[in-house]
Order: structure tokens, then sequence, then C-alpha cells
């Protein structure tokens, strides 16, 4: 459906409107020189926006695309894969429109999809109709090569409608994915590093066996600038690297980013971690699409990743120190039974294709690493990630201890308790540190342990009926049996733990401390 709003003109056309009238009021305190140069400056028409069709901008790639290419003042159009109940269509978008497009058709040539192009014309109603219409007058149109491989058959056949010259003004650009690559035999390493693919090494790539659709569809899209029916087109496909960034994608790093947060285990080093993982902020990859549509460069197959190409341990490495967990190496026998890692498997170190890319303005430098920090926080936001941490306390004997499990259980937190503290906590410090705090443990009195003995025993028969979930805990503070913890040293234990991985980024049940 599509997305504009009432049958008002667009802003630029009403702007245009208005100018001569205000120019006309006249102002008796300006000079005629400063009137005259006014004169001349609304006479001149405003240059029109530049018209965008984005194919899925309602998706991980497509959004960021879309909202870039507003940014630079493009009249951004697009398809959204649910526009129905009332929902407004995307801001960013100027007309959004549900297209259910499905891949069923290997794109071979632009002749033979013609079939398929108009059968579905007469099939479709009068949002397929505007939507056609709307991509015939836009000179970029973004469209995946992953997802809906067929679709490069059915637009090429729509723009082969039109003239040479006016299919010469508009630019189509497929994003692909780095699995296309996914096969092709790893260069020669050297003591300085591995040698570099290019976007020269294409024509001898292999690329993974679920991805052929997707390499016939790059072929024919890149075949297309010559083709009799569509020549004109300038025609180009972008590869990114593993994609990172904007609260990450399934695609991407989002899987990675999730076992980190959750630090319930370590991050899992696949197949040794020595392999070069190809890596580029999704910000970066509208900052090409932008670039091609813009400059028009002779290389028509663009290798967009990061400049310095990093080991899939050093990303996890990287990650783990940000989220506070470590790695650990998988056998090779569990990833069979592991799925959607095969963007960690590859091993391709690559060079980006030398273009005039914007610069980023968010990160001083480009990479995955030296912006692991800000990459978290922007994890943690877009995802609503936002720790629990709760505080228990009460006097002795009110079930303290008791509703803190529950809790835990219920919310899969760390329970912190005096007794972990001691028992969990203390055990995974620095010997050194386990010295100090054992030399400076409190000696307890007789008076101590008396105390400790009737607490326990009134607990236990103030209720019978209850699960015994607290045998063997620590009693309440200023109750204890044995040589105790000073309180500096529990405070310590106390901060330390929830610092850890687990409580900076779940939150807590804190029972009764302090």
């Amino acid at each position: 459906m599509e997305g504009g709003a009432g049958d008002a003109p667009p802003p630029e056309t009403i702007e245009a409107v208005a100018a001569p009238v205000e120019a006309s009021k006249p102002k008796a305190s300006e000079g005629a020189g400063r009137a005259e140069g006014e004169r001349k400056q609304t006479s001149t028409p405003s240059e029109p926006k530049r018209e965008a069709f984005v194919f899925q901008a309602d998706t991980y790639i497509g959004k960021t695309i879309a909202e870039y290419l507003k940014e630079k003042s493009f009249n951004v159009n697009g398809t959204v894969n649910v526009l129905s109940g009332g929902k407004k269509k995307p801001s960013y978008l100027t007309r959004a429109f549900q297209i259910p497009l499905s891949p069923t058709v290997k794109p071979n040539h632009v002749d033979q999809s013609r079939a398929l192009s108009r059968s579905m014309s007469n099939k479709t109603g009068k949002d397929e109709e505007q939507a056609m219409a709307t991509i015939l007058e836009c000179e970029l149109i973004v469209c995946p090569l992953v997802k809906q491989p067929n679709l490069v058959t059915q637009l090429l056949t729509a723009l082969s409608a039109l003239s040479e010259e006016e299919r010469s003004k508009k630019v189509v650009i497929g994003i692909t994915s780095p699995l296309t690559w996914a096969k092709t035999p790893a260069p020669f390493k050297t003591h300085e590093g591995p040698l570099l693919l290019s976007e020269g090494d294409e024509p001898r790539r292999g690329g993974a066996a679920a991805y052929r659709s997707t390499i016939a569809a790059e072929r024919l899209l890149l075949r297309a600038r010559d083709h009799l029916d569509t020549k004109g087109l300038r025609t180009y496909v972008v590869c990114p690297g593993v994609l990172y960034g904007n609260g990450e994608t399934e695609e991407g790093f989002l899987e990675i980013f999730k076992t980190a947060w959750e630090s319930k285990v370590k991050l899992p080093v696949f197949g040794g971690g020595q392999q070069y993982v190809p890596t580029l902020h999704v910000a970066k990859l509208a900052k090409y699409v932008y670039t091609l549509g813009k400059t028009a460069p002779p290389q028509h197959y663009v290798l967009a990743v990061d400049e310095e190409p990093q080991t899939l341990e050093a990303l996890l490495k990287g990650i783990a120190e940000a989220f506070l967990t470590e790695v650990e190496e998988v056998p090779f026998e569990q990833l069979i039974l592991r799925q959607g890692i095969g963007q960690y498997m590859v091993d391709l170190p690559m060079k980006p294709t030398a273009l005039d890319v914007p610069p980023n303005n968010v990160y001083k430098v480009d990479g995955i690493l030296p912006n692991l920090k800000s990459l978290r926080r922007n994890f943690i936001r877009a995802r609503n990630l936002h720790p629990m941490r709760v505080l228990l306390h009460g006097p002795p004997l009110s079930s303290k201890s008791y509703l803190g499990e529950v809790i835990a259980r219920q919310y899969t937190l760390p329970h912190i308790t005096a007794k972990h503290l001691v028992e969990v906590v203390l055990p995974q410090q620095s010997e050194e540190f386990r010295a100090e705090v054992e030399a400076r443990r409190v000696p307890a009195d007789e008076a101590t342990q008396n105390a400790a003995k009737t607490a326990g025993a009134a607990k236990t028969a103030s209720r019978p009926g209850t699960p015994a979930t607290n045998a063997g805990a620590l009693p309440p503070p200023g109750v204890n049996v044995g040589p105790r913890v000073c309180d500096a040293d529990m405070l310590e234990l106390c901060r330390r733990a929830l610092a850890s991985g687990p409580c900076a980024h779940l939150g807590y049940v804190l029972d009764g401390f302090p």
C-alpha cells in the first residue's frame, strides 16, 4: 500500500510556488541592490531532489541505506515486508509499498523472466503498478541479491521498457554476501601477513552451495549493461564484509554479542580462530552505495570491507574483553551441530575497492576492534537490554534468602549472598588477595557460636513445611560460627562480584548485603 498521505503536492512544489509570492512583497528598508539580488535568487528554481528506490527498506541493510540516502537529500521510496493494520510507513520513506516477492525463479536471463513479470503485473493491483511506476522514475535503485535473487530478473525486465538514453541515467546496485566467496582458495600467507584478495579475484572465487542463485543474480546484473534490452544501465554489485553496528544482525555478529552479553558460557572460537573474517560497519555500506550512485566509477564489482583484516580469534577476544567474559576453542566435531556460523568460518583476507567514500563521522578509526565499547553500548540500547537489579533486605528469619532464590531462578539472575561471596567469588581471586583475606579474618567467640545455633534452631521450628533452602548458608549479619571475613574484604568481594560480566549485563539479586 502506498505510504503517501493524501494528494498534497510534495514540499519542494509548495516551496517553488511560495517563493515568487514572498519575493514580490515590497521591502522599503532594503536597498535596491539587495532587493535585486533577492529577486535573482528567488527566481532561480530550487534543484529537485534525486529519487531513489530501496527494496526491503525495513530490513537491517535496507533501513540503514534508506536513512543515509534521505540524509543526502534523496527522496527515498521502497518496499517493506509489512504495511497493514493502519501501520504508518517508515518516516525515512517518501512512498512505501508492500509487495510480496518470493524467490521462485532462478535468474538466468532477462528474456526468461518476461512471462513471469507480465503474469505478475496482470494479477497485481494498484499498489504494484504504482511501485513499478515509481521504480522507473528513480535514478538510483538498490536491491538485495541474497534473500530474493530473482528480483534482478523482474527489475531488469521493467527497465528494458525504457529507452537507452533513459536507462543511461539510472544506477542499479545489488547487495550481496561474503559467503559468495566462501570456497575461494585461501591466499598465500607470508611472515608479514596474508596476501589480500581484491575485486580482480572475483572470476576465480567459489561460493557456498546455498549462494549459487545469488552469484547468478550478481552476474546477470553485471552483464545487463551490455545486454541488448538493458544496454546503457549502470550496474554495480557490492560485496560487504560481515556487517556489524546498529544493534547487530543475525547475518553478522548478533549471536556472538548475545552470548557475550549473557555471559553464561565462554565465546566459542570456531575452527582454530586463525581464519580472516572480512568486516564492515553497516553505516559505511550505505556510504559505498551513495558513492557509487554519485560518481559512477569504472569498477563494477566492489569489495566493501574494513582496511585491516582481522582473525576470528582476535575479533572474539576483543568482544569478550568488551563484555567482561572469556573465549574458548570449540572442537571441530562440535561445529556439525551448530547453525548460522558460516560467516565466521570463511578465510577471506580482503582489501577494499579504492573508492572516494565519505569519512566516518561516528568513529575516528574504522574497524570493529577499536570501536567495541561503542558497539556494545549501541547493541544494548538497540536491543533494550537493561539489567535487573534487586536488593533484598530485612531482619533475620524474614525469608530473604528463600525469596532471593525464587527471584534469581525466575529471571535467570546471579544470586549474590554472603555465602556466595566467600565460597564462590573469593576462590576466583588471585592467590595474593586470598592470602591477605585469610590473614585478616576475624575470630569468632563462644557467644557468637551459641547465637548461631539458637537462630538456626528457631528458624527450622518456625517453618516446618518450608524446604530447607538455607541449609548450610551463613547466618545473619553479626552471627557467625567461625572466623569470618572482615567487613572491608566483604565489601571488596561484593564490588568485584557486581562488576563481573553476568552482574553488569543481566543484573543480580543482592541478598541481605550490605
